[in-house]
């Protein structure tokens, strides 16, 4: 290894840098300078929370009230002939609307409490997942009471 020539050197060794060195970084002149520290996640508050365990627990409760009601849509299959059409149209809409709202509600109430763990805003999860299980147990109705008076 060769040593730096004397005209190169621009401080003697072991001396501090001065303020004039390109080691010293001036403070970002906008916030969205890229060398600029991220700004800090967004916490959810206690009203978030408070939103987000209510919607959870009255998802759980109408989902399994929608199930329990589920069952009586098979009360549509008295007026049907075994192996009509009908009959297979009310076993579909109550199999929707007995497991949809739970293949619906299941994984975003996991996202929902996921995010509560994580101090994030989970209202969104909690709401799509309470109106997303009902709009699935409606359509199931509606197969099941459809099929019944075709």
């Amino acid at each position: 290894m060769t040593e730096r020539p004397p005209e190169h050197e621009t401080r003697p060794y072991a001396a501090p840098p001065g303020p004039w060195s390109p080691t010293t970084v001036d403070p970002a002149p906008h916030p969205w300078a890229p060398y600029a520290p991220p700004p800090p996640p967004r916490t959810a508050g206690t009203a978030d929370l408070a939103v987000s365990i209510v919607l959870l627990v009255v998802g759980l409760l109408a989902g399994l009230v929608a199930s329990a009601m589920a069952f009586v849509l098979q009360v549509l299959q008295i007026g049907c002939e075994p192996g009509d059409p009908c009959s297979e149209g009310v076993q579909d809409g109550v199999a929707i609307a007995i497991a949809g709202p739970w293949l619906v509600y299941l994984p975003l109430g996991a996202v929902a409490i996921l995010l509560m763990a994580r101090q994030r805003a989970s209202w969104w999860a909690s709401t799509l997942a309470v109106l997303g299980a009902t709009v699935v147990w409606v359509h199931g109705s509606w197969v099941a009471f459809d099929s019944a008076t075709w």
